[in-house]
């Protein structure tokens, strides 16, 4: 009978455990109780574990990640339109913040029911709910029509074997979501030209592409094998 009542116990802290995991989706509990409840991008860095990924060992490789000099193990950001917030966890367990820290604060609920979407086994993810427009005009065009065509939008990366990846998001109207799936298309086949040039085998990673677009809803996903991934990270990488 004690027995019984103390396996009734474990299982039902387990559950509980998992319930407050779930709620924040991918992110630490501790952490996302840091992020303000007016951002409306948060975004997740599961450092240490991206960085034991082979994607991660050759951009330490490379110089744009240096596992050895990360401190740490796992990383919330957020903007609110005006400011950002990093909330870091330590490899030894400890909290750490950068930017206005709300501890104790209420962390926004409409963000986090969309991290409920991200797989927990994501290295890099991130939400948007109800993003602002950005100015017009200038170097990246076309990365302004597409931000100020979304609305919200959904993102997130498993680099455990090769890339897993998926996008969406619900746009203002039909009318922006086919200039997102328009340029999302552009980008896509200006990268397959690019790297036809290079290697036939590489361009036929950016078939592995898939866009689609329902309505206001717009979604791309993407799977490639490890060496297609590695070749592909290769390809941006200085020579």
């Amino acid at each position: 009978m004690v027995r019984r009542y103390i396996r009734a116990a474990v299982l039902l802290g387990a559950a509980l455990a998992g319930g407050c995991r779930t709620d924040y989706g991918p992110a630490d509990p501790a952490l996302a109780a840091r992020i303000p409840d007016d951002a409306i991008v948060v975004a997740g860095v599961r450092v240490e574990a991206l960085a034991a990924t082979p994607v991660g060992k050759r951009l330490a490789e490379a110089g744009w990640l240096s596992p050895q000099g990360v401190e740490a193990r796992d990383l919330l950001v957020s903007w609110d339109g005006a400011q950002w917030l990093a909330a870091a966890r330590t490899r030894g367990g400890e909290i750490t913040v950068t930017g206005p820290d709300t501890a104790g604060g209420n962390p926004p609920r409409a963000l986090f029911e969309r991290a409920r979407a991200v797989p927990r086994e994501s290295h890099l993810w991130a939400v948007s709910y109800g993003a602002p427009s950005v100015p017009s005009g200038g170097r990246f065009t076309g990365i302004d029509r597409l931000i100020n065509a979304v609305e919200d939008i959904t993102v997130w990366a498993d680099l455990s074997a090769g890339i897993r990846a998926e996008a969406s998001g619900n746009c203002r109207d039909e009318r922006n979501a086919q200039i997102v799936e328009e340029t999302v298309r552009g980008f896509i086949g200006l990268g397959r030209a690019v790297a036809a040039r290079r290697d036939p085998e590489l361009a036929r990673a950016y078939d592995a592409i898939l866009v689609e677009r329902n309505g206001r809803a717009v979604r791309l996903e993407a799977a490639l094998p490890q060496d297609a991934a590695l070749k592909l990270l290769d390809s941006f990488m200085p020579r």
